[in-house]
Order: structure tokens, then C-alpha cells, then sequence
């Protein structure tokens, strides 16, 4: 989320933008919880938004986790 010069949602609006990669998937993945933060990812069209945790045996189960989903259980559209 800070990003020099730029921050996320800027980043995913402009993924968003792009017509070649606007389908894709994207997982905010920061340490701020706050609700403005949040809710501005989701109106730019987050598909999640996941809160950093402080411990690293809890954050390398996080990215386990999601990373199980998203190659085990999603399934995205065909392209077209």
C-alpha cells in the first residue's frame, strides 16, 4: 500500500484501465486494516483484501491459504 510515488488503488485502477490484463485477479495484501483503506480497494474492484499479520507463522499460513484457493478452488473465466 506504500508504494513510492504511487499507492495501490491508483495501481489497481489503472490495472482496471487496461483492457489486456483488466480480468486478472487482484488481492490487495498490506498491513493497514482501516476501514477507508478497504473500502476505497473494494470501489477500485479489489477481488480481496487481506490484512498483513505480524507474525511470520501466521503470515506464511495466510499466503499458503490463498494460495491454495486461487490455484486449487477459483476458476476464471475463459479468455475470450
Amino acid at each position: 500500500m506504500n508504494l513510492p510515488g504511487i499507492d495501490r488503488c491508483e495501481v489497481l485502477e489503472t490495472i482496471r484501465a487496461d483492457p489486456n490484463i483488466r480480468r486478472f485477479p487482484v488481492i490487495i495484501f498490506t498491513g493497514s486494516d482501516a476501514c477507508e483503506d478497504i473500502e476505497r480497494c473494494y470501489a477500485a474492484r479489489a477481488n480481496a483484501y487481506l490484512a498483513k499479520p505480524d507474525a511470520p507463522e501466521r503470515f506464511r499460513g495466510l499466503v499458503e491459504t490463498v494460495e491454495r484457493f486461487w490455484h486449487e478452488q477459483v476458476q476464471l473465466p475463459p479468455r475470450s
